[in-house]
């Protein structure tokens, strides 16, 4: 549960300091679940029956899929709306906190 909680806290950063960072912790995140599984399947007896455990492990898997697909299209969003606030500026660079046009 201390993995899955993790990727609750990719929302916490901010959309403005870029998307490769949250996706970058996401698959780290991901990554760790893989080691994970990949450590409890060794040591669960084999059965062909999921488990709770197992369950729980593939419930985790797909939450954390929905995390990175919803930071990447927060990411996606937020750079959309500066390019079009400030449609001169480069996309990559853009930020919408930078925009001296909505402070006027």
């Amino acid at each position: 549960s201390l993995i899955s909680g993790c990727a609750c806290l990719l929302f916490s950063l901010s959309p403005d300091e870029g998307l490769d960072g949250r996706l970058s912790n996401g698959m780290t995140l991901l990554l760790t679940m893989v080691a994970f599984e990949l450590n409890l399947a060794e040591d669960l007896p084999k059965n062909p029956k999921l488990s709770i455990v197992e369950r729980y492990v593939k419930a985790s898997f797909a939450f954390q899929l929905f995390v990175l697909v919803a930071c990447a299209a927060i990411g996606w969003h937020s750079q959309a709306e500066a390019t079009d606030a400030n449609p001169d500026s480069d996309p990559a660079t853009a930020s919408p906190a930078c925009d001296t046009r909505q402070l006027r």
